[in-house]
């Protein structure tokens, strides 16, 4: 696939208007491609660039660069199979002087795959992970050459203590941090599912939390492979960013806060969310 978003944007220039504009809208209605096709499709195309990541990783020449790219191609997929792209809120980070905690919800393996093209202009980034995710075939291989934090999942102690150890070093070294604090993917947002390890570790390192609603239902959960679900053309996909919020000294605030926004603008463009009345988010 040709590293160019539609209809004539390199990656350079794609990244350039997300830094200048805090956004970025597909400019056209695409006729929407037949769904089994679009699965099919779409999946060539992951795997097709896992495969060539995966290949650089190897030679250890998977850059950040050449994670841009690779992540740009999903975004392209996207655009090329039919959908719509509507990504806004980012001027502040191009305010911002210093590294910063991503916190969003996750509702599929899209986001983890398109993310990086869209912060890398801010920011160096990496992902906080499970460690198991590590072994994947050549999926693993590329997230290990980008230095994430991995996490056992299975010790809920020992993961904090790791956490703040690590992500305090690496805020501090200048690289942001992206997490999803949800026990998995979920097509419903339940805010008493999203705990508040971003607002803590933002808080201990002194930085920003910078909320991140997510809906990237365009690809749903697979079975029995999650990440190798349908792809549903018609459904648009959000990165709708918040304003970054301080944590420090104000970390159970800037939880809430945080909350609110993401299950606000989950509800703006339709996505399920379980009631803040019937629900509270952990503290």
């Amino acid at each position: 696939m040709k590293t160019r978003l539609y209809p004539s944007l390199s990656v350079a220039q794609f990244q350039e208007r997300l830094f200048k504009d805090g956004g970025y809208m597909t400019e056209r209605e695409s006729p929407s491609a037949p769904p089994v096709f679009a699965t099919l499709r779409y999946h060539q195309i992951v795997l097709r660039s896992v495969w060539q990541g995966a290949r650089l990783a190897r030679r250890g020449a998977y850059d950040h660069q050449a994670w841009a790219v690779s992540s740009a191609s999903i975004l392209m997929a996207v655009e090329a199979l039919g959908g719509r792209i509507m990504i806004d809120g980012l001027e502040p980070l191009a305010a911002l002087d210093g590294p910063f905690v991503v916190a969003a919800n996750h509702m599929s393996a899209l986001e983890t795959h398109a993310l990086a093209c869209i912060l890398l202009p801010f920011s160096k980034v990496t992902f906080v992970v499970k460690r198991s995710l590590l072994s994947y075939p050549l999926f693993g291989c590329i997230l290990r050459s980008l230095h994430p934090i991995a996490l056992s999942r299975s010790d809920p102690r020992a993961d904090l203590k790791t956490l703040l150890t690590e992500g305090v070093r690496r805020l501090s070294e200048g690289t942001s941090l992206i997490l999803f604090p949800q026990a998995g993917r979920r097509a419903v947002f339940d805010p008493a599912t999203f705990n508040s390890i971003a607002a803590k570790l933002a808080g201990r390192a002194g930085v920003p939390v910078v909320p991140l609603a997510l809906k990237t239902d365009f690809l749903t959960r697979g079975f029995p492979l999650p990440d190798f679900g349908r792809v549903h053309p018609r459904r648009d996909v959000h990165f709708l960013f918040g304003h970054p919020i301080q944590a420090q000294s104000r970390e159970r605030q800037a939880h809430r806060e945080t909350v609110t926004f993401i299950a606000e603008h989950l509800r703006g463009v339709g996505a399920p969310v379980v009631t803040l009345d019937k629900a509270s988010a952990k503290p």
